[in-house]
């Protein structure tokens, strides 16, 4: 069959009786899609590249996208692809998440929140936190929270040849205002308690739910939303119906500290003349190439409205960016300002 491009592909995955065919693993080409295992609905996004005579590592990415990742896998070894294709000119469309980076010195209260791919409830809850002295795997199961202790945070999120394949992760300061990746884009996050009226919440896909009524209980919230642009992937999140218009409800005991994406609200993205060095921002909000991003340098060109922005992603990359002096920057960080340096000591007058 020939290959087909992203959302028709999707249509076709919903039945159950999608047809595959097994294939080795060093037989796999760009575009052909994981139909078993954990490893499901995996992109192999390039062609497999030998580590020996016995083992190939196979360049993948889910459809709904997330990080990049390389499976270890005997070269003769048999994998179920379907036999539908993604056309290749449609894996560069797949969303990338950048790599999470574990700082040697996390500060007290630092998370790494894990983001599912296939998502049956609103809000990403699942996280990793720092307490001083150890991670600690916040899992909830069964109406309880289970906590739990990870010896190695950076082996578990950090490694591309062993990540999940269930989703990906985003590392939020404790200190910062929070974000999250939908579509491998950065947007802002925020918790239950912190939504009004009329906030729009963003789904992978290009869907859409405007926030229509807030219910605040004793202990629970009441999210009412409506959906305001369909997603392309077949995931039903808390509702089935994805038609335009349609409305669900949502319910958050804030037990989970579940963040739910959103887009900006009006006043809150500022422009590049009002970030200064050392702020940590969401760059060129809307673009394909935002980032989250510590602003290194930022300048005016003279007699133009221009502005150049020098900084650093969170995955080391650097950004040389040109803009005018429209509200394209989310501010998530701002560092306190350092105590001024006295050259000479006050002078105090001594009563006689």
């Amino acid at each position: 069959m020939d290959p087909v491009h992203l959302e028709q592909l999707l249509y076709e995955l919903q039945s159950p009786n999608a047809e595959a065919v097994q294939v080795s693993a060093e037989s796999l080409t760009p575009g052909c899609v994981i139909a078993d295992g954990e490893w499901a609905r995996h992109v192999v996004t390039a062609l497999p590249q030998p580590l020996n005579e016995r083992t190939t590592l196979i360049p993948v990415r889910h459809l709904q996208g997330g990080h990049a990742l390389r499976l270890r896998r005997s070269r003769t070894k048999t994998v179920g692809i379907f036999r539908r294709r993604l056309d290749t000119t449609a894996i560069n469309s797949l969303p990338v998440v950048p790599r999470v980076f574990v700082p040697n010195d996390p500060t007290v209260g630092d998370r790494v929140l894990m983001n599912w791919h296939d998502m049956t409830r609103l809000g990403t809850g699942r996280r990793f936190e720092f307490n001083g002295t150890a991670w600690l795997r916040f899992d909830d199961s069964s109406g309880k929270t289970v906590v739990s202790s990870c010896s190695n945070l950076s082996a578990v999120v950090s490694n591309p040849s062993e990540s999940t394949p269930h989703g990906w992760y985003t590392y939020l300061p404790a200190r910062h205002l929070p974000h999250l990746y939908v579509d491998g884009l950065p947007t802002p996050a925020r918790t239950v308690d912190d939504l009004i009226v009329g906030d729009v919440l963003r789904l992978p896909g290009g869907g859409r739910l405007e926030v229509t009524g807030l219910a605040r209980h004793l202990y629970s919230t009441t999210v009412n939303v409506q959906v305001l642009r369909r997603s392309v992937h077949p995931m039903r999140h808390f509702m089935w119906d994805r038609t335009v218009g349609a409305v669900g409800q949502h319910e958050d005991s804030g037990r989970t500290q579940t963040l739910y994406a959103t887009d900006p609200r009006s006043g809150e993205l500022v422009t590049a003349a009002e970030v200064w060095p050392g702020d940590t921002v969401i760059t060129s909000y809307g673009s394909p190439y935002s980032a989250v991003a510590v602003v290194e340098d930022v300048w005016r060109q003279p007699v133009r409205a221009t502005m150049h922005v020098h900084s650093t992603g969170t995955d080391g990359r650097h950004y040389r960016t040109q803009t005018g002096l429209e509200n394209r920057y989310f501010l998530l960080h701002r560092p306190a300002p350092a105590a001024r340096y006295r050259t000479t000591p006050d002078l105090v007058q001594v009563p006689a």
